[in-house]
């Protein structure tokens, strides 16, 4: 493999055996009337409240931006001009717009609410790779280089330009990123197992190491405790992190191998979270810490994103099955069909065999973890049903810095 140039896609993407169980609720089909037709493949990543009342989220596959109104309808689909732009993560930023990361262009996007494109902005380092991206509290807008090792901050009034932070520990591999209650912002180091901090002048302040070595943090957010909240994907817990670096108690996730992946807060005040190889959505009681779990109906849907909606319910994008999802407080959920389905077949297919059963969408291959040793590797191709789109990813750590990944994109004409 190549040096971890081109592994982000690992991380997005990770997941481990799918699993099935049983929970206290379901999620069902939700009857919304007919939908806008989204492109076949459009892998729904990221998802996030825009400032109009509905909810936008990033079409991976499809090389969109999309809206979808609370009562599930998708309302508009609008095309990025740059070919296999990777549109990957996505916020609102302090300017009313929708600001989102183009992971395979290297730029940052700017959309108004109607859907108009109003800037792609390049970013200085070649193939950075930005993933997260969150509205800083100065007022700029703030995202991860992964493959750069640099945190990037673009202002959104006066002269725009794009400003890049390397961060001290090599291979660091930033993930996802949020502001903390002290007005610093907080990032997942997925690379070496750390907890950063970044102040608004661009100086990371702080590093924190994580207890477990096969931590491999991933989403964080701020609690309500005032504390920030993260999921360690190689760990199966939700963790905190005091403002002062303190980490406190992890809560296993009761499903193993759930690899939770996103995580927001709810409008009950508690903790939810998506369980990507599980095919969960899970909630961690604030106070006590107690996780429930609740499945997702449809089979391999990868939750992915996840984000409280305007009308007080939990949104996530299903990447796995080209659907929106959302559940309700109490675990009752819904999950918004596409007309031009694009989903995993039922159940893994290994060594990715020919196969009639991929024509009923992208097909899952080549796909192992060794949870016995220090290493962690994951490998994983994704083939849309036309076979006019393939995803290649590969990650391997071995501890220390010797992490290594590739990542290959193809769209045939």
């Amino acid at each position: 493999m190549k040096r971890f140039g081109r592994s982000i896609m690992a991380i997005i993407l990770t997941l481990g055996t799918l699993l099935a169980g049983t929970a206290p609720a379901v999620m069902a089909e939700a009857d919304t009337g007919p939908p806008h037709v989204l492109t076949a493949n459009s892998l729904a990543l990221a998802i996030t409240a825009g400032p109009d009342g509905n909810l936008w989220f990033t079409g991976l596959g499809s090389n969109t931006i999309s809206r979808i109104a609370p009562n599930g309808t998708v309302t508009g689909e609008f095309p990025l001009p740059t070919p296999n732009s990777l549109p990957t993560s996505i916020t609102v930023g302090p300017d009313g717009n929708l600001w989102f990361t183009e992971l395979g262009a290297n730029k940052i996007g700017r959309m108004a609410p109607d859907g108009t494109l109003l800037n792609e902005y390049p970013l200085p380092t070649p193939a950075s790779m930005p993933t997260s991206i969150t509205a800083g509290p100065d007022g700029s807008i703030w995202f991860t280089e992964f493959a750069a090792n640099k945190i990037g901050r673009i202002p959104t009034e006066g002269l725009i330009m794009v400003y890049e932070y390397p961060i001290p520990t090599l291979n660091s591999l930033p993930l996802n990123m949020t502001v903390g209650p002290d007005g610093y912002l907080w990032f997942t180091e997925f690379g070496t197992n750390k907890i950063g901090r970044i102040n608004t002048s661009g100086v990371v302040t702080n590093e924190y190491p994580l207890l477990n070595p096969k931590s491999i943090p991933t989403g964080i957010t701020t609690g309500p405790d005032g504390n920030l909240w993260f999921t360690e994907l190689g760990a199966n817990r939700i963790s905190r992190i005091t403002l002062s670096g303190q980490i406190l108690d992890g809560y296993p996730i009761p499903t193993p191998d759930s690899h939770p992946t996103g995580i927001t807060v709810g409008p009950d005040g508690n903790l939810w979270f998506t369980e990507l190889g599980a095919n969960r959505v899970g909630r961690i009681d604030k106070a006590s810490g107690v996780i429930t779990e609740y499945p997702v109906s449809v089979p391999n849907s990868l939750p992915a994103g996840i984000t409280t909606g305007p009308d007080g319910t939990l949104w996530y994008a299903e990447l796995g099955t080209n659907k929106i999802g959302r559940t309700t407080m109490d675990g009752a959920g819904y999950s918004y069909a596409i007309p031009s389905l694009a989903g995993l077949p039922n159940g893994l297919i290994p060594g990715c065999p020919a196969s009639d059963d991929s024509a009923t969408g992208p097909m899952v291959c080549a796909l192992g973890r060794d949870a016995t040793s220090a290493t962690f590797q994951i490998m994983l191709t994704i083939t849309t049903p036309d076979q006019s789109t393939i995803i290649e990813i590969g990650w391997l750590s071995t501890g220390g810095e010797n992490t290594q990944g590739t990542v290959r994109f193809e769209r045939k004409p």
